[in-house]
């Protein structure tokens, strides 16, 4: 329970400074990289306040992963999860972890949208990747009906 409140602390301090980069980012740029192709290149440019966007869909995915951590089960339309209080620790587990690795990778992409830092697509390749074996993992280990 501990872990998941430090990881719950971690999260919301990545939203904190997805706003704070966004906003230095729309005050001080005349434009931001609004798309890469799969190697990392800046394919397309757009307007300063798009930037403005990013935090909004960080809070909003922190915000829905929040939510079904309190009630992981509303998130499961199958139902063949047996409802154990293991199971629900697994899932909240996983939920804090996801919840974690999506506000890093929006606040990394945020900041090379800025052009703060240049986009390595393996950063983002390996975020996805480690959140995928997370879930294979945690659903292997949840108990069935």
């Amino acid at each position: 329970m501990k872990i998941t409140k430090t990881l719950n602390i971690v999260a919301i301090l990545f939203l904190i400074a997805n706003v704070g980069v966004a906003i230095f980012i729309a005050l001080n740029n005349s434009s931001i990289i609004l798309h890469w192709d799969f190697l990392g290149h800046a394919t397309s440019h757009g307007g300063q306040q798009l930037i403005l966007v990013l935090p909004v869909v960080s809070c909003l995915v922190y915000a829905i992963l929040r939510r079904y951590a309190k009630e992981p089960y509303k998130m499961n339309r199958v139902g063949t999860i047996l409802k154990t209080e293991r199971n629900t620790e697994l899932l909240r587990n996983y939920l804090v972890a996801v919840s974690v690795g999506s506000s890093a990778l929006l606040l990394y992409v945020t900041i090379c949208s800025g052009g703060l830092l240049s986009m390595s697509p393996y950063v983002v390749y390996t975020t996805i990747g480690i959140l995928v074996i997370s879930y294979v993992y945690t659903r292997r280990r949840l108990e069935r009906a």
